[in-house]
């Protein structure tokens, strides 16, 4: 507790005449303290009655004081209580936290939707300083729920109110209002479950909440700049026709993603059993930076509106991110199936992203590669594959022509690939002994390397790659980064180097040695016949080495030492 607190709590007996220098600003400022580390105090595992019970033990010593300073009060019989603050302090209060969450914008830039118009830019003069809208004690949401009072005071500042965050654990209904308090401003929505309840109930229950927040949001939806809906169940998503309506689409990012795909499909063609309505008339997306769809929802959105994805920006700044989806086997006959076939189609002909991202995707059959089906070019700068199958891993790489600078790859078990796999940059996470770690590297073609948790790098994978001429990935190695990986040992690491080396040179390749190489983590320590190797090298090495030890201190052998330099 901080000095003003204390003094404020120390002082608000009659006999401490001391109160009295307290200034009523140093006052608001000392209330501001106790608010905002109720806020940093509170998360959504804190009962409502809890908290109600600490603000109800503040306000005893606040209205004590309130008295001394001859603020508005009320009777001092009465029973102390979280409503009983003046509305005038109150309206001070929350102006003050307010103003420490926010910086002023240039107002040139901001505007806010009118009926179809702009108003005043004044309106939106601030942007938030905290922009991550899943903080459990983000302003104003968590307060509001405190009591009706404190709503009905918030409610008053149409500022407050240009995002708004519904968590579906908690009852909506005190806030679902809260899209009319922000006076035509732009919007931020998010509707997220934080704690995923798998019951049948739960499912009811989240069916219930999310459609009642989506029934007090739609009148709104023109004037949304962010829309996510990160929920359990798809079949808690509304119809996505409630958000694609004609007129001006300012939408910048907008997520509709579930964990469970819970929808049964019993005519996959038939797209009103989906949230895709085929008269519905789509309108430009060409300000959208971020799109997270459900794989079914995707294709069935190509499938309708095959022109939609050339609307989408063509800029390359689009981020594009794809989940939750077993795919069929390919028939012969059009049955409407949904099959990676049909959404690499799909991926080939829109404008290409900036970002892809790939995540829970699998196959619902043994994949048969190589094939000599048509391949599909896909080419995002930047491609993100996490927790995919291995079979839709096999045939993805095999029936498609990728052009990516960088690929980063994460929990996935990655197959044999039958062709070089051309990237700058190549990032694995978290791959174990199972993920086949030698796959990707017997025939990755690229520049700089980097691995973090993968306890699959050791020295037998070191040895391996030296096997039937596979070195691909050694030829025009340039960077290495090793983070956490615990089971190589230095040695194996040398080895490395000086084959490398040797490869380069035999190959006669010109600025293709290894320039860094980077180790951290993980419990490897070097002797000092290792570090008088790389002291007696010859060569350009950069090498940098950061030892951590279980008590959690750093060691630095080598520290960017260059290989050749004495």
């Amino acid at each position: 507790m901080t000095i003003e607190v204390f003094l404020i709590l120390k002082c608000s007996s009659p006999k401490r005449p001391c109160i009295h220098l307290l200034t009523k600003q140093l006052f608001v400022l000392c209330l501001v303290n106790i608010f905002n580390r109720l806020l940093k105090a509170i998360t959504f595992t804190v009962s409502l009655s809890r908290y109600i019970f600490i603000v109800d033990g503040l306000m005893h010593h606040i209205l004590n004081i309130t008295r001394d300073l001859e603020l508005p009060q009320y009777s001092p019989s009465a029973m102390a209580s979280i409503s009983d603050l003046p509305v005038e302090l109150l309206l001070t209060i929350f102006k003050l936290i307010y103003d420490s969450n926010t910086q002023t914008n240039n107002l040139e830039d901001d505007f806010v939707v009118d009926g179809g118009g702009y108003s005043d830019p004044s309106l939106h003069a601030s942007t938030w300083i905290e922009d991550d809208l899943h903080r459990p004690t983000l302003f104003p949401m968590t307060i509001a729920f405190v009591c009706r009072h404190w709503r009905d005071i918030l409610a008053r500042s149409p500022e407050y109110w240009n995002r708004v965050v519904f968590e579906v654990g908690r009852d909506p209904t005190p806030l679902l209002d809260a899209f009319s308090w922000s006076n035509g401003q732009l919007l931020d929505v998010l509707v997220w479950n934080r704690i995923p309840d798998l019951t049948a109930a739960g499912k009811i229950l989240e069916n219930e909440r999310v459609s009642a927040i989506t029934e007090s949001l739609t009148p709104h939806f023109h004037r949304c700049c962010r829309i996510s809906y990160e929920v359990t169940y798809s079949s808690s998503l509304p119809p996505i026709a409630t958000i694609f309506r004609p007129g001006p689409c300012i939408l910048r990012q907008f997520v509709f993603e579930p964990r469970v795909d819970d929808i049964q499909y019993d005519h996959p063609s038939n797209l009103s059993d989906m949230m895709v309505e085929p008269t519905m008339p789509m309108v430009p997306f060409s300000d959208l930076a971020v799109l997270s769809l459900g794989a079914r929802l995707f294709i069935d959105l190509g499938r309708a509106y095959p022109s939609w994805l050339h609307n989408l920006r063509s800029d390359a700044y689009l981020t594009l991110t794809i989940s939750q989806c077993r795919f069929q086997q390919q028939r012969y006959n059009d049955d409407g199936r949904y099959t990676l076939l049909e959404l690499l189609s799909h991926l080939a002909a829109m404008p290409q992203p900036e970002v892809l991202r790939l995540r829970n995707l699998s196959l619902t059959y043994e994949s048969e590669v190589p094939t000599t089906d048509p391949k599909y070019t896909i080419k995002p700068t930047s491609l993100f594959l996490d927790n995919l199958g291995e079979n839709f891993l096999a045939e993805f790489f095999d029936r498609t022509i990728l052009s990516c600078e960088n690929i980063y790859i994460n929990r996935c078990t990655l197959p044999w690939i039958h062709h070089p796999l051309n990237s700058t940059y190549l990032h694995l996470d978290n791959l174990g002994y199972i993920h086949n770690i030698s796959n990707i590297l017997w025939v990755w073609q690229g520049f700089h390397l980097s691995l973090d948790s993968c306890a699959s790098f050791d020295d037998d994978l070191l040895d391996r790659l030296e096997d039937d001429g596979r070195h691909w990935c050694l030829k025009s190695l340039t960077d290495l980064t090793l983070k956490d990986c615990i089971n190589f040992t230095s040695a194996g690491l040398r080895k490395l180097m000086m084959l490398q080396r040797a490869m380069a040179a035999a190959e006669d390749i010109e600025q293709t040695t290894l320039d860094r190489v980077s180790v951290e983590g993980g419990r490897l320590s070097l002797w000092e016949d290792d570090i008088s190797w790389f002291r007696q090298q010859r060569g350009s090495t950069d090498v940098s080495w950061t030892i951590i030890h279980p008590d959690g201190t750093c060691a630095y052998p080598l520290n960017h030492y260059r290989l050749g330099e004495d």
